[in-house]
């Protein structure tokens, strides 16, 4: 699952998709410099993110999955 969230959202905080990454497992977050409309803020941004996501694992085993082996954030990008 992806969860794009705006860092700057005044309708839902962005604590409230940190506490979705730690309810939902297998879950990639990305938090924009935007506020609640990103769609529309970042399209730009936001379209290929969307595309992109269905050919990447989020878990086990997956390009995630090593990112978090090797030290780094397993599932959350802020731009």
């Amino acid at each position: 699952m992806l969860i794009v969230w705006g860092k700057n959202d005044e309708i839902f905080p962005e604590a409230g998709a940190h506490t979705c990454m730690r309810a939902l497992p297998k879950v990639e977050m990305r938090i924009l410099d935007t506020g609640h409309f990103d769609p529309e803020d970042k399209f730009s941004v936001i379209a290929p993110m969307i595309h992109d996501f269905p050919d990447r694992e989020v878990g086990d085993g997956g390009a995630l999955s090593r990112r978090r082996r090797a030290g780094g954030s397993p599932r959350l990008f802020q731009f």
